[in-house]
């Protein structure tokens, strides 16, 4: 979904020119699983601690989504030893999680807007009140009790496709630009009349 989204692209883009690209990717390649498998490891022995509690049965717990978020995980530190601090280490967690997802959505945005007006470059103060206040303005009805389903609606039917369908665009059409440079320069160098 980053490379749909081109978040990729512009964090890349803050890169310095001479650092080294194939270890940077090689570390991000490795991190990622460890880390998605740590999480995974912490999540759900908590859980499965809390179902040996209780007595329920693992197939009992939502396993995603946001009941496993805002109910299940905040029900499971109080079977820890030391709630109150697993507690502060779960909300921050929860916070930290949610400003990672959200800030690369929003720098690509500032820097497009950027790209567009470069005056506005100079004074970031500026170009980052006018890409957070909006978005703080419009993301202020999910904080109502009707918020859960907004929220749900906006989940369903407008994060996750557009993003598939730009997706599919991106790798059709980088499919078919580098498809026609490769037989383009294969043509130039003479290599298709030799095989």
């Amino acid at each position: 979904m980053g490379a749909s989204k081109g978040i990729a692209n512009t964090m890349s883009s803050h890169n310095q020119p001479n650092s080294n690209c194939y270890r940077l990717a090689l570390i991000a390649c490795i991190a990622d699983p460890l880390i998605t498998i740590y999480c995974g490891l912490s999540i759900f022995t908590v859980l499965g601690h809390m179902a040996y509690v209780t007595g329920a049965s693992m197939n009992d717990f939502q396993s995603s989504g946001l009941n496993l978020a805002f109910s299940v995980l905040p029900e499971a530190v109080t079977y820890l030893p030391l709630p109150q601090l697993w507690s502060v280490l779960v909300f921050v967690m929860m916070m930290t999680l949610g400003l990672d997802t959200t800030m690369p959505s929003l720098e690509i945005l500032s820097e497009a807007i950027g790209d567009r007006f470069p005056k506005l470059t100079k004074r970031r103060w500026l170009l980052l009140l006018l890409v957070f206040l909006p978005s703080f303005i419009l993301t202020l009805p999910y904080t109502t009790q009707g918020g859960i389903y907004m929220l749900t609606l906006v989940d369903w039917y407008s994060a996750v496709p557009p993003v598939m369908l730009f997706g599919v665009v991106e790798c059709v059409v980088l499919a078919w630009v580098v498809g026609k440079i490769f037989i383009i320069s294969l043509t130039t160098y003479g290599f298709t009349q030799k095989y």
